[in-house]
This record gives C-alpha cells, structure tokens and sequence, in this order.
C-alpha cells in the first residue's frame, strides 16, 4: 500500500493506530519498534486545538506529530539505510538515508 492522508472518517479508530519504524542496513532489519498513536504525549485533538489557537489551518491541512519511537542512545543512521515508518490501514513512508 502506498503512504496515503486518510480523512478521520476513513479510519475507524483514528486515535488508535500502530506505527511501526523499522531501520534496514544493507537489507537488514538494524532496529525496529512500534508505539501507538494513544501513547502521543498529546492527543491529536490537542494538537490541532493549539496549532488552531492562534494560525489561520485551512482544511486539508496535514499535522505531522513524529512517531514517538526513539531509537537506543548509541544507534546512528548509516549511509544508504533505509527508514520506513508504517501506520496500519494508511501505509508506509519509505527514506534512505544519503551521507552528504
């Protein structure tokens, strides 16, 4: 499935949705975790009630929150990884990562 914005009514359960992050090198799995869009620090509701407060949002617009998976202290990205982050019934957004 391609990564896609999906509106509130296409998901069931918008404020409960897995996010997985997976870290590949050389096409190996280096890290990989998942957390809950619940486990937010701030809810979505939050969030767009303060990015609203005091900035004029046209509809459509997109909130992007992190995923709220950290990966160890000691964990670097490599050049040429890979990064994907995977949010069930939405899709997955895939980056290498380029050493500049």
């Amino acid at each position: 499935m391609e990564p896609t914005i999906a509106t509130q009514e296409t998901i069931k359960d918008p404020k409960n949705l897995k996010i997985i992050c997976t870290i590949r090198r050389k096409g190996e799995i280096a890290f990989k975790d998942e957390a809950n869009i619940s486990q937010l620090k701030r809810s979505l509701d939050e969030l767009v009630e303060y990015i609203c407060r005091d900035n004029l949002v046209p509809p459509g617009t997109a909130v992007l929150t992190g995923t709220g998976i950290i990966p160890p202290g000691d964990f670097t990205l490599n050049d040429k990884g890979i990064v994907e982050i995977e949010i069930e019934n939405i899709g997955v957004l895939r980056n290498p990562v380029l050493q500049l």
